[in-house]
């Protein structure tokens, strides 16, 4: 049998299909956003808040003037979300949400101010 160097590159050319060669990439998992508030602080202090999930590293971010914070490309998972600031504690102390196919609003924290931090 005499095979030609133009009957093997079509030979392979017909095979690549079957070996995964032309598969489209996988597609990235979407991302949503995960946003919400913080009342009761004063306009110069900015509360840090932790997004945190099992198996996944923890993100922080820092809240803006007006009290709210947004955490950016959050995959699908279950999340605990935790205000802190030296001067303040929050009501409640965490909140839980889900991120299935949406963005996510978390319910608003409350801030108070430590007895022994506020001004006389």
């Amino acid at each position: 049998m005499n095979i030609t160097l133009r009957t093997l590159i079509c030979i392979c050319a017909a095979l690549l299909p079957l070996s995964g060669a032309n598969k489209a990439p996988a597609k990235a998992p979407p991302k949503y956003v995960v946003s919400g508030s913080i009342s009761g602080m004063e306009s110069n202090h900015r509360a840090k808040v932790t997004l945190t999930s099992s198996g996944k590293p923890d993100r922080s971010v820092t809240m803006a003037a007006d009290g709210t914070f947004t955490f950016r490309n959050v995959l699908p998972a279950s999340y605990s979300v935790r205000p802190s600031h030296t001067y303040y504690s929050f009501s409640p102390t965490f909140r839980t949400v889900a991120v299935t196919d949406h963005d996510a609003t978390v319910l608003p924290f409350n801030a108070t101010m430590h007895p022994s931090k506020k001004k006389k």
